[in-house]
């Protein structure tokens, strides 16, 4: 930065400059000027920087240890995170092409905290996000000239780190009894052995089951039997009715994996909006399903007083 001098001696410089002050006086204020310049110069050549202006995080590993919280469906928080993934890279890829997406980018971050807050016990595992990507507040000063870009990067590292949540998820699901290999759970119909070692649709079927139950107990413990008994009876209608096909089936269950997760929570408008969608399913799978027409027919005022 240039050397600015004081108003004192700029005043003195110009009298000596137009002869109305003596050569005395205009060594004086030159002097002091030099004097000033090597004290700044000796100055800023001793200071240093304590932190780095931006933050820059280094690699972050997400803890594997967690469980899902009560009433979460595994499979519905991986479709989640898948979800936000997809936002993500979309975001990432606007972001390049310089577009303003600095407010949408933190609104992911927080929905994306928020996602695995909500879903997973260990509370470190939204916190590892909220820390990679804190220096997006930088974004905002007007000293960073291109703000999307730093944005961007930010963006880039949570992206990561959310991909490596992703491959965790079978470890927070297993751990809380929704995965391949947890306690027996009875499956009604024609799905097949559940502990054997199956590796398509009838494993697939019984983790849905599975997962349902859990949201099942859950309610049972927070006081809400009418609807644990309206997901219970339907997904016994759903695995039980003859008229369904094999194909159709775990489509139908999954849609009740959609209903057990808004039910355990009706104040999450994406699992709400999935929800009704799943109960429109089920409702025209019914129409040429006996079994699971009455078990619909007498639950449907339980289901529509959260849907």
């Amino acid at each position: 930065m240039p050397f600015q001098v004081s108003a004192i001696d700029h005043q003195r410089l110009q009298w000596a400059h137009n002869g109305i002050t003596s050569r005395r006086d205009f060594d004086i204020a030159l002097t002091t000027a030099l004097h000033r310049a090597q004290w700044l110069a000796e100055l800023y050549a001793g200071l240093s920087i304590e932190r780095p202006v931006v933050a820059v995080p280094g690699e972050l590993v997400p803890p594997r240890h967690g469980r899902l919280r009560d009433g979460i469906v595994g499979r519905a928080l991986r479709d989640e995170i898948a979800e936000q993934l997809a936002t993500g890279h979309a975001l990432r890829g606007a972001a390049a092409a310089d577009e303003h997406v600095v407010p949408a980018i933190r609104a992911w971050v927080a929905a994306t905290v928020e996602t695995l807050d909500h879903g997973l016990t260990n509370p470190d595992v939204g916190g590892g996000l909220r820390h990679l990507t804190a220096g997006l507040a930088l974004c905002e000063k007007r000293s960073v000239s291109r703000p999307t870009a730093l944005a961007g990067a930010y963006l880039t590292l949570g992206l990561e780190y959310l991909e490596k949540v992703e491959k965790q998820m079978p470890d927070h699901i297993e751990a809380s009894g929704q995965g391949p290999r947890p306690a027996p759970v009875t499956v009604h119909g024609n799905v097949g052995a559940i502990n054997s070692e199956v590796h398509h649709s009838n494993l697939v079927v019984a983790e849905t089951v599975r997962g349902i139950d859990v949201t099942v107990q859950a309610l049972q413990r927070a006081g809400r039997h009418d609807t644990a008994a309206a997901l219970d009876e339907l997904t016994r209608a759903v695995q039980q009715d003859p008229t369904l096909t094999d194909d159709r089936r775990p489509e139908l269950l999954d849609h009740l994996a959609d209903i057990a997760e808004a039910a355990a929570d009706p104040d999450r408008p994406r699992a709400l909006s999935r929800a009704r969608g799943a109960m429109a399913a089920i409702t025209g799978a019914a129409a040429t399903s006996t079994q699971l027409a009455q078990a619909l027919s007498t639950w449907h005022d339980t289901l529509g007083r959260f849907l």
